[in-house]
């Protein structure tokens, strides 16, 4: 076997064996840095509607409406060859303030006691607490037995930017439709209250906004 002349054919595979764990694989007109040249691109991905889930430090989340930010560097060491590296603008923390209803949190420190499930509410909801977190790297109720608090909420008179993506329903086209934004306040999850052996905690409404919009035909 010829290693030279295999060579590139090796590097070829290699870099396509990792492309199918990419997170985001792209397709595009390709041409390379010149030699000694330093090349700076800034992707943004946007992801309407999707049945395919990603890693996002660990967890599994979907794809659907998923907005990404990636940066590619590229250097040019000949007019034929380079080499470029890329980064991602994701936040690990930001998995803490999203809802879910998974079982990944504990009432104690999760030395000693079994998970429940975190917000109890819609699951895709943006959530505003301080995200406390244990010794073992574990979501716990109990403060004390934190090392970490990421912070995350509001503060008196804030105001903050989200965005959502959804998709309207054919059967809506030429209709007027409602668009409701609203914001609640809870104490607690009614899981940590179940767990405590109090009533649930009641909610709250503290804000809400409307607006109609025409959906084209």
């Amino acid at each position: 076997m010829n290693l030279k002349k295999n060579l590139p054919m090796i590097i070829i595979l290699l870099f396509s064996f990792q492309a199918l764990h990419a997170q985001l694989y792209k397709v595009y007109g390709y041409q390379p840095a010149e030699a000694g040249e330093l090349e700076f691109v800034i992707w943004n991905s946007y992801i309407p509607s999707s049945d395919v889930s990603y890693n996002f430090f660990g967890s599994e989340l979907s794809r659907e409406g998923l907005f990404a930010h990636s940066l590619e560097l590229e250097y040019g060491l000949s007019n034929k060859f380079g080499i470029a590296a890329y980064f991602d603008f994701e936040d690990p923390n930001d998995k803490y303030f999203i809802t879910t209803n998974e079982k990944v949190a504990y009432p104690t420190h999760s030395r000693y006691s079994e998970p429940i499930e975190r917000d109890c509410l819609p699951e895709g909801d943006r959530i505003c607490h301080s995200a406390f977190i244990d010794s073992d790297g574990n979501f716990t109720y109990a403060q004390w037995y934190a090392i970490q608090d990421i912070e995350n909420r509001l503060k008196p008179l804030e105001e903050r930017i989200e965005f959502y993506h959804w998709t309207v329903p054919d059967k809506f086209a030429g209709q007027t439709v409602l668009l409701r934004a609203v914001l609640n306040y809870r104490r607690m999850s009614d899981s940590h209250a179940k767990y405590l052996g109090i009533p649930k905690r009641p909610t709250i409404e503290a804000s809400r906004d409307e607006k109609v919009l025409e959906i084209s035909k």
